[in-house]
């Protein structure tokens, strides 16, 4: 007969009968995207969401997105956090955030060209899912510009401050282990310019900037259980580089 490890009987009383915690157990790894007729569930750790499919023509369609698992589109806005227009090739095209009804952001999404010879490398489905540029057209980040690396992660940017211009630059890890994190970023402003790093040298060849291991990396945490609903995250000990 096969026995339950120590690990996942002690999840299974950690868990029993605590659904807000069995919710960010499941969600804690990422996105979960399922389809249920014509609505779509999203869970992630900042809840549940419903979306709802709305065709414009051949060849774009609406995405509504709304709070909370619904079985129906909602009549009100109440609870509509983001509208999405997605082209044929599933590329998102523009992206409005609301709050009951108001705009918070909107974001329109650039492609490469599948002609342009320069990047016959990169393959239609990196083309399609992975964006050129976000430029804010409306909201609070309006005038804010986001360029993307070809693995859809964001590489440098401007946006306005005060009247100011304000650019940046991100620097990923790009040894195999922990491949993509971020570890530093510069910002640019028009008196200073200033980095910020969330990673430490390693002890061999600290001259590499893009091996140094990031704080994720680092740093380990352990949950403690104040009370019934209630944990504590403690950073519990260090990973030696």
């Amino acid at each position: 007969m096969l026995r339950k490890s120590p690990i996942h009987a002690n999840l299974f009383f950690q868990l029993h009968h605590r659904d807000p915690i069995v919710t960010l157990w499941k969600n804690i790894q990422g996105m979960e995207v399922s389809f249920k007729g014509r609505r779509i569930i999203i869970r992630n750790l900042d809840g549940i969401y419903t979306a709802f499919i709305h065709p414009i023509d051949e060849g774009t369609f609406r995405l509504l997105q709304f709070r909370g698992d619904h079985h129906s589109q909602p009549e009100n806005e109440d609870d509509l956090c983001s509208i999405n227009m997605y082209s044929k090739d599933m590329a998102l095209l523009r992206r409005v955030e609301l709050d009951h009804g108001h705009t918070i952001n909107d974001y329109v999404y650039e492609y490469r060209n599948t002609a342009d010879p320069v990047r016959k490398r990169l393959s239609k489905s990196d083309i399609l899912t992975a964006p050129m540029t976000r430029k804010g057209i409306a909201g609070q980040n309006n005038l804010q510009d986001v360029n993307y690396n070809s693995k859809g992660q964001i590489d440098s940017g401007s946006w306005m401050k005060d009247g100011n211009l304000i650019r940046f630059q991100y620097h990923y890890q790009k040894t195999s282990r922990f491949q993509g994190v971020l570890l530093r970023a510069e910002f640019v402003l028009p008196h200073m310019s200033c980095t910020v790093s969330w990673c430490a040298p390693p002890r061999r060849h600290p001259e590499k900037l893009d091996s140094w291991v990031s704080f994720i990396a680092i740093i380990g945490f352990r949950i403690s259980r104040l009370n019934h609903n209630r944990f504590l995250i403690l950073k519990s000990r260090n990973v030696p580089l």
